[in-house]
């Protein structure tokens, strides 16, 4: 009994000499790979310009909404009342007349 003892598993795994093993996927050398090549660097380089540029681009975009609002506020919306109250009138005429013919017939 004295000659099979057995060591606990944490014993043996101290023990036995382990395999040195990379624990490397297939997905993680794929990235690696992928990651290198020069189309990735240049995919990268095209994004990082384009993000740069729609910043400039988007400040440029931001004013020019400004001004067309203002344009809007002081310009078109006036002028669509004024447009508007003309059309009121000439319907408040047509009415008018509509009830003149009426009443002389």
């Amino acid at each position: 009994m004295d000659a099979a003892v057995i060591p606990a598993p944490s014993v043996v795994s101290d023990i036995v000499p382990k395999k040195k093993t990379k624990n490397v996927s297939k997905f993680q050398k794929a990235v690696r790979r992928i990651k290198n090549s020069s189309f990735t660097k240049f995919i990268t380089g095209f994004i990082n310009k384009t993000v740069q540029y729609s910043w400039t681009y988007g400040h440029i975009a931001g004013r020019l909404l400004w001004v067309f609002g203002c344009y809007t506020i002081i310009v078109a919306l006036p002028l669509a009342m004024e447009i508007d109250r003309e059309q009121t009138l000439m319907e408040i005429q047509y009415h008018e007349r509509e009830r003149m013919m009426r009443t002389k017939v």
